[in-house]
């Protein structure tokens, strides 16, 4: 047992080698308790936390109740970069927010967003844009595919397959009104080309 209860420096105990590293092996856990902000600095090298043994994990818990409880520093340089290197990413949260000043790619073989509302912004005259690209060296292009699943059960004459709606300000509220849509419903759901399209406003 180290005590120094007299101690007011930030050295009060301090376990300097000057040559080689210093091993601390228990036989059960270690526990680090301190009363002010702490540091673990490597000098050169690597930082490495390992959890090793079987279905253990690494926890980094961060207690503020109103604020940055954790916060992950990669702003060394403009080329630093934080890699999370994952068989799965989940992430659980109430609210989840990217704030990018450059661009920002998702690069996978399929995205799901399961949401009410998807909402594109921009500040910018004659923006956002939404692109479908078909980088192919083919004839064919990319598709906007609007689906009434019914929840998997059989289709019936006048369901509405998708419809795309057009809003502006109405003048005078002023507030956001629908001036036209472009509506595909069935006229019979046990034929395959049995669509009625319309164009109204």
């Amino acid at each position: 047992q180290i005590v120094n209860a007299d101690g007011t420096d930030n050295a009060a105990v301090a376990i300097t080698a000057t040559s080689g590293g210093v091993d601390i092996d228990a036989g059960s856990r270690i526990t680090i308790d301190a009363v002010a902000s702490s540091t673990i600095t490597t000098s050169s090298g690597d930082l490495t936390l390992t959890a090793d043994a079987d279905n253990a994990k690494v926890v980094i818990k961060g207690d503020n109740t109103n604020g940055t409880a954790i916060h992950l520093d990669g702003n060394e340089h403009a080329n630093s970069d934080v890699v999370i290197d994952s068989g799965n990413l989940d992430i659980n949260t109430t609210t989840l927010d990217i704030d990018a000043s450059g661009a920002a790619t998702i690069d996978a073989s399929s995205v799901t967003i399961t949401s009410d509302t998807a909402i594109f912004t921009s500040s910018n005259s004659n923006d956002p844009i939404v692109q479908i690209k078909n980088t192919t060296d083919d004839a064919n292009g990319g598709s906007l595919r609007l689906i009434n699943d019914r929840g998997s059960t059989d289709g019936s004459n006048g369901d509405v397959c998708g419809k795309i709606e057009f809003y502006a300000n109405d003048n005078g509220t002023p507030t956001n009104q629908i001036f036209g849509e472009i509506k595909a419903h069935f006229s019979n759901a046990f034929s395959t080309y049995g669509l009625y399209n319309a164009i109204t406003n």
